[in-house]
């Protein structure tokens, strides 16, 4: 399976938006925060016949604050896991440069000699590059085999990579929509 991820700028942008999204409503919940406590000390020092009912205003607003406030950590919650995304595609994309070093050095290694068919059959056995061919070959061998293990670990990654943003995405939007639906 070849990982064809969308732009790591696009989850780069998405993250700085949605944490600027969470630090705006975290200043919104501090002045919010503010403004019922006034409510609650005008209540208190309201005439009776009003008073009972700013107080029950102040209780329904502080509701709506907590409901927000939960709304705020399924955000954060979000943000983290969005983050987390992010680093396993880095650590892909990692291992994916390390597959194209392995690639150009195999083609590096079968370029240094070039034999011809009608090179092999005229070496003789005490002929010096009949030395060199054995050790060409296991070069190729050694890093077509790293190349392999290479391309085994990236695969095992790409899926650990696909079944981890699956789980994030679904796991943390539904946390996030349960408590906007708690927000009413």
């Amino acid at each position: 399976m070849v990982h064809l991820s969308p732009d790591s700028r696009l989850l780069a942008s998405l993250v700085k938006q949605e944490q600027a999204y969470s630090s705006q409503l975290y200043t919104l919940l501090g002045a919010s925060g503010a403004s019922l406590s006034s409510l609650v000390i005008y209540a208190s020092s309201s005439p009776p016949t009003i008073s009972p009912t700013l107080k029950g205003v102040a209780s329904a607003l502080s509701g709506a604050d907590d409901a927000f406030r939960n709304y705020g950590e399924a955000l954060n919650d979000w943000v983290d896991r969005l983050r987390m995304i992010n680093r396993k595609e880095e650590e892909v994309a990692s291992i994916g440069h390390e597959r194209e070093i392995l690639v150009t050095r195999l083609i590096k290694v079968t370029q240094k000699t070039k034999a011809t068919p009608q090179s092999l059959l005229h070496m003789s056995p005490d002929s010096s590059s009949s030395v060199s061919f054995p050790s060409f070959n296991s070069k190729v061998t050694a890093v077509q085999m790293e190349l392999q293990a290479c391309e085994s670990h990236l695969a095992e990654k790409e899926r650990e990579l696909e079944n981890f943003r699956r789980q994030g995405i679904r796991q943390g939007l539904k946390l996030r929509c349960q408590a906007l639906i708690q927000c009413g």
